[in-house]
């Protein structure tokens, strides 16, 4: 009897497994994410919000609880001149989003050898993708950037097919960067120092060539943040704030000092954009048009706060994820998604905490994410929480033992320390 329940405890978890490949799959490789219709990529995912709101009583409430909130969003903008399949769409964008963490927290249950296999799945195709992509920017550095930019024309549909990436891949690995910078300087083991290390080198040489300028800021301001604020040892501490200090204090001179590299042209030149408005000599409206869809999106909003509009051009060309739901469905759209994320930060915070995680790469992964949602259209974009909820703390269980003391990070008097 012992032996049977073996056999189907194996059989259960090679079918999760593998629903969790063909997930991953579908969501970050581009030639699948572009080819699998979306009806059958949301159906694919609805499965396991199946199975999770069927096995696990404790997370119906917040399934339920997030589906309205989809639905209130989606209702909001059909009323506002949305297609009425928005109605269907959100809900199931809101279920995308969250489960990955579903995924970990089952992964988390199941042996070694499984959480090693789908990692070195994971970051096989991260690294295939991202090869990809390097070897294409190497021939053509804007690539990353018309692969953003929504055309559906045949070339770009061709690389698309090759798997070379564009916006979402690259705002997701870039996303990873402050949870390799913070293993680094937390890690015991040398071993896994220069594997950290490798990881971070190589993702900050994919965001340099990906020339999304967003995306680089972000990351040198996570990386002068880290080291202010990581170290353990108080004199360490101190002195590196005392340096990031005086490095804001030269920011014109460090911009210009990190244009002299070879980064690419787009990068150099807004770089050196920035030094200038810090010099006083230009407006941020002059380094970039996001302001000014900013502006025109916060206007838009104002004109009609509770509910919305229909048919902006703001809302369309906002060029954020948490404006343009201002500018489509109001306060009523705003409120949806804050609380849609608040759940999201509260479960994921749980996974980390109940495993003894890096309560830093929670913190900054998350911060991070907010700031992308302001500044960037992000929803829609999985493979960034597949790597958020699922990647980052997959690797660090995996690193370090369930107690994290490899990384001093563990319980002490019943608090969690960090």
């Amino acid at each position: 009897m012992l032996k049977e329940d073996n056999v189907r405890l194996t059989i259960s978890r090679i079918m999760f497994l593998l629903y969790t490949m063909v997930y991953i799959a579908i969501a970050i490789l581009p030639v699948l994410s572009y080819s699998v219709p979306y009806v059958v990529a949301g159906s694919i995912c609805l499965l396991y919000a199946l199975f999770v709101f069927f096995k696990y009583k404790k997370y119906r409430l917040m399934i339920i609880f997030l589906v309205l909130l989809g639905a209130v969003t989606g209702i909001v903008m059909y009323l506002n001149g949305n297609k009425v399949y928005i109605i269907i769409n959100e809900p199931i964008r809101v279920l995308r989003c969250i489960i990955p963490c579903f995924i970990l927290s089952d992964l988390l249950k199941s042996g070694k050898k499984f959480k090693i296999f789908l990692w070195l799945f994971i970051s096989a195709i991260l690294l295939y993708i991202a090869l990809n992509t390097l070897a294409e920017l190497a021939q053509n550095d804007m690539i990353a950037r018309l692969l953003a930019n929504g055309e559906e024309s045949d070339e770009l549909m061709q690389y698309r097919m090759n798997n070379v990436a564009g916006f979402e891949f690259s705002y997701a690995i870039g996303l990873t960067f402050p949870a390799w910078v913070i293993l680094f300087i937390r890690a015991k083991s040398v071993f896994f120092k220069v594997v950290s290390l490798i990881f971070a080198a190589f993702i900050a040489y994919y965001v340099i060539s990906a020339q999304y300028m967003i995306l680089f800021l972000l990351c040198v301001i996570s990386l002068l943040i880290i080291v202010a604020v990581a170290p353990k040892r108080l004199y360490v501490k101190i002195f590196n704030i005392i340096l990031v200090i005086v490095v804001l204090m030269l920011a014109s001179v460090v911009l210009r000092w990190l244009a002299t590299f070879n980064i690419g042209d787009i990068t150099q030149r807004r770089l050196l954009l920035m030094a200038d408005m810090f010099d006083g000599k230009i407006t941020a409206n002059e380094i970039s048009s996001r302001f000014e869809l900013y502006k025109n999106a916060l206007n838009a909003f104002f004109e009609s706060p509770i509910i919305g509009q229909s048919h902006s051009q703001a809302a369309a060309e906002s060029h954020s994820w948490l404006l343009s739901v201002a500018v489509s469905a109001g306060v009523l759209g705003v409120g949806c998604v804050i609380a849609e994320l608040v759940l999201y930060f509260k479960y994921f915070s749980k996974i980390y905490i109940k495993n003894g995680y890096i309560l830093q790469i929670r913190n900054f992964s998350f911060a991070l994410f907010i700031v992308l949602a302001v500044l960037n259209p992000i929803q829609y974009a999985y493979e960034i929480f597949i790597l958020m909820f699922l990647f980052v703390p997959l690797t660090i269980d995996l690193f370090c033992n369930n107690t994290g003391k490899k990384y001093e990070v563990g319980k002490k008097n019943g608090k969690i320390s960090v």
